[in-house]
């Protein structure tokens, strides 16, 4: 139980957090949409690429209109969890963006390693720079 509770409660959203953050600073265009209107809701989940059910899967758009992700799961199986995690997250990256209106990616997205799991995807570290407060 302690292990579902680590894996479901803290890995998953420090991956939503650092794999938001990742497409965010790797896509300009898309960082300023979510910059000027932060109210966008950014779904990045494996689970909604799938080309029969998702226009253009593989595009990052902040403002996509596709309904019907499964990120969360769905019916029975839909996490309870996912309003907290959707909470942490908006939390996190809107106060990243909005107290550090310069950060910016430190090296090469193609250089970033990948944790190994059968059914996660996060990175070892995500570098980046910023400018010192004041």
């Amino acid at each position: 139980m302690l292990s579902l509770l680590l894996l479901a409660g803290y890995t998953t959203t420090l991956d939503l957090i650092g794999n938001g953050m990742l497409a965010l600073l790797s896509h300009p265009q898309q960082l300023a949409a979510v910059r000027a209107d932060p109210a966008v809701l950014i779904a990045l989940a494996v689970a909604d690429r799938d080309p029969v059910r998702f226009r253009d899967p593989d595009r990052f758009d902040v403002n996509r209109r596709d309904a019907g992700g499964v990120a969360f799961g769905y019916g029975i199986h839909r996490c309870l969890g996912a309003p907290l995690a959707r909470l942490e997250g908006e939390l996190a990256i809107g106060t990243l963006l909005r107290r550090l209106p310069d950060l910016a990616l430190a090296d090469d997205p193609a250089k970033l390693g990948w944790r190994r799991s059968p059914h996660l995807r996060g990175l070892h570290a995500l570098p980046v720079r910023f400018a010192a407060a004041g």
